[in-house]
């Protein structure tokens, strides 16, 4: 069967050989390298909140909130590990964007909203959080392309 170049039957068969295989050769690799580029972010965004929590010159209420970050971070982490093993090895695409979507949103948000009703001017956790929220939304991104059509097609003869 010939292509004819410009028909809608080119253009399908142009989608299945090329940007449905590579999707997978190319958006796996990229998803897993984000995914781990997150979690090592985010260990050491809490590992220095941690030593922040530990300077017992600070007054309860910001001490409060420090500790509330941490046990975001926890979450955001176990968010991350999650979505890597969904995306790795489950193939569980949906599953990770849901992770990546909570600790994207609603996780780094709450760390954020803590250092703000303290009126905490703490810009290394700030900035940290705008990493993170990066880190989940562009493995979100890239995770998303991976759900459509899930499994990596034939090859055409």
């Amino acid at each position: 069967m010939a292509w004819k170049f410009g028909t809608t039957n080119y253009v399908s068969k142009f989608y299945e050989t090329t940007f449905v295989f590579h999707r997978h050769q190319i958006c796996l690799p990229l998803a897993t390298s984000i995914i781990e580029s997150g979690i090592s972010n985010a260990t050491n965004t809490r590992a220095f909140i941690q030593k922040s929590i530990g300077d017992r010159s600070r007054d309860a209420p910001y001490n409060g909130s420090l500790e509330h970050c941490n046990d975001v971070y926890n979450s955001i982490i176990g968010s991350f590990q999650s979505a890597l093993v969904e995306v790795k090895d489950y193939k569980e695409y949906n599953a990770a964007t849901y992770d990546l979507l909570l600790l994207s949103t609603d996780y780094v948000n709450s760390c954020q909203n803590a250092l703000d009703s303290q009126e905490m001017q703490n810009s290394t956790i700030s900035a940290e959080n705008k990493f993170v929220k990066t880190f989940g939304q562009a493995a979100l991104k890239v995770v998303s392309r991976l759900d459509q059509n899930s499994a990596p097609p034939r090859m055409l003869d």
